[in-house]
């Protein structure tokens, strides 16, 4: 694995820097192409106008990935493209390169072209949800795949386990430096930071519940066909954004996938619709059901961590996202029940 421990760059994102970066990329593969910004968030993506074929940009941020994790990243997805009922993004290699790179401000910038999907993202609150049963499909799909895959030689991911998701040192810093986190708040957040650290320990990291995962499978990370095109995977949604897979607890994956809505009075009947999407494709013993609450919890304190370190986010704009997190963190800790619906 990786090392866990990667500091990213914290300073804000320059656009005009990040597009000149990106143009210089694009000049050396596809001359001619240009870069039109779509997202800043953990990276930047641009879609590429001009090129020999529709795509887009990844331009990493500084510290937050090496070569060596971001070519185990497309290593995986290039596994990945031969699994039966399943959709990935393509990785693109220009110049006979995976992974792109030009210095800025003494620094290397790194970067990689993806073939763009044409649809757009799911909607996250869709009509019942129901690209949650969809969804659980699809994380059975890249479990299934892991437990027999021979990774190559020298793989190389970090880890999501519960240091690296709430320890001193955790990936995304620390949820009691997240924006609006008041002592008040801490002491109201810290008995459920005590119960989700002693049900992981407790539940443990065997082959049949930690294991390689997408780590981010939320709806801006599903692609929908646009109407009448021919479907993607099972579910006809395409999985993109592989940045933040690792090795993790499986059942992560649909902690992930309620990121930013885990107040939403339907996270219960979500959570079933995905176990049962689940289901159709690979079993879940109940004692990994059980722990579902407890990855939310977890997911809901690194987020409130994350937006610490990324102000620029569309997500940051929420300033009762602490208050919320400790409303949860309260009904997860009442009676030390550990549950949340």
């Amino acid at each position: 694995m990786a090392d866990n421990f990667l500091v990213a760059d914290d300073e804000p994102p320059d656009p005009g820097e990040d597009v000149a970066v990106a143009s210089r990329i694009l000049a050396d593969v596809w001359p001619g192409a240009r870069p039109e910004l779509l997202d800043t968030s953990e990276n930047v993506t641009f879609r590429v106008l001009g090129g020999p074929r529709p795509a887009v940009l990844r331009l990493h941020r500084r510290g937050y990935q090496t070569r060596a994790t971001i070519a185990a990243e497309l290593d995986w997805l290039a596994a990945l493209a031969d699994v039966p009922e399943l959709a990935v993004v393509e990785p693109i290699t220009a110049a006979g390169r995976r992974i792109l790179s030009t210095e800025s401000r003494c620094a290397e910038r790194l970067a990689v072209l993806f073939a763009e999907i044409p649809g757009a993202p799911v909607d996250p609150t869709g009509p019942g949800g129901a690209h949650f049963g969809e969804l659980g499909a699809i994380a059975a799909r890249l479990h299934a795949h892991v437990a027999t895959w021979r990774r190559p030689a020298g793989f190389d991911r970090f880890s999501w386990g519960l240091a690296d998701a709430l320890g001193p040192r955790a990936r995304w810093g620390d949820w009691r430096s997240g924006p609006g986190v008041t002592p008040r708040l801490r002491g109201t957040i810290a008995p459920a930071v005590e119960l989700v650290a002693r049900r992981l320990a407790a539940f443990g990291t065997a082959p049949d519940r930690f294991g390689l995962i997408h780590a981010d499978l939320r709806a801006t990370n599903l692609m929908c066909p646009p109407r009448g095109a021919p479907a993607g995977g099972a579910a006809g949604l395409t999985v993109i954004d592989f940045d933040d897979c690792g090795f993790g607890w499986y059942l992560y994956d649909f902690a992930a996938a309620v990121s930013f809505v885990e107040h939403d009075p339907r996270l219960g009947e979500w959570a079933a619709q995905w176990l049962a999407g689940y289901a159709t494709v690979g079993r879940l013993a109940p004692d990994h059901v059980e722990l579902l609450p407890t990855l939310v919890m977890m997911r809901r304190l690194q987020l409130l961590a994350w937006l610490g370190g990324h102000p620029h986010a569309a997500e940051a704009a929420d300033h009762t996202f602490a208050d919320g997190t400790a409303d949860l963190a309260s009904r997860f800790a009442a009676g030390r029940t550990g549950t949340l619906w």
